[in-house]
């Protein structure tokens, strides 16, 4: 049986303890993930509670898809580790990402020496500022965010 949310997030802070990662989670989503094309990486620090409302609902989706749902480390910002959610769009998908058989949860964490460089940004000018002068190169599509397998960072334009 597949637990609910608040158990899965008490069960993955666990496991980023474990790994050395800062217990205090913050959910991120597509649209706060501004890559440099280097090793920087800047999050749009925007409501939490509406992350957390929208990483409880792609949990769920997972969950209910029964191909199995993904926790992962982005980053470190501010004393907290920058999560997302994912989970496969079909069951090729889930076979070449390892997803778990019983379509539960997948944690993972990114070890100390992998993490991005990483700014919180408050500002909507700056964001704006700082989406255009990254343009292309800032998308962050494929796996985890978007339809297709694989960790990719766009770096031209």
């Amino acid at each position: 049986m597949n637990q609910g949310f608040d158990d899965a997030v008490a069960k993955y802070v666990k496991f980023l303890r474990n790994c050395g990662c800062p217990q205090k989670v913050m959910w991120v989503a597509p649209k706060d993930v501004l890559f440099t094309g280097s090793s920087r990486i800047y999050i749009r620090m925007s409501d939490p509670e509406e992350n957390e409302a929208a990483a409880r609902k792609e949990y769920e989706a997972g969950i209910a898809s029964t191909l199995g749902v993904e926790f992962h480390s982005l980053c470190e910002l501010n004393g907290a580790t920058c999560c997302y959610v994912w989970f496969p769009r079909d069951r090729e998908e889930a076979r070449r990402m390892m997803m778990p058989a019983d379509g539960g949860l997948k944690m993972s964490a990114l070890s100390d020496h992998s993490y991005l460089k990483s700014k919180g940004i408050r500002n909507w000018v700056v964001w704006g500022l700082l989406k255009r002068r990254h343009g292309k190169k800032g998308a962050f599509y494929g796996y985890p965010f978007g339809d297709s397998t694989g960790l990719v960072v766009k770096v031209g334009s």
